[in-house]
């Protein structure tokens, strides 16, 4: 987490990706979330989201 941290306060972007297309990035957001990263929806890259763009 301290990691992530570094990221958000050099302001270099980062996304936490997954191939899993059952969860959405609220899902997978929320998870992250409960054990302890400081992440917002918009920092989650599903591959449901990949085939958007």
């Amino acid at each position: 987490m301290d990691f992530i941290d570094f990221l958000k306060a050099e302001g270099i972007p980062f996304f936490f990706l997954t191939n899993n297309s059952q969860r959405t990035n609220r899902d997978v957001c929320y998870k992250l979330q409960r054990i302890g990263f400081d992440v917002q929806d918009d920092d989650i890259f599903t591959c449901a989201v990949a085939r958007k763009n």
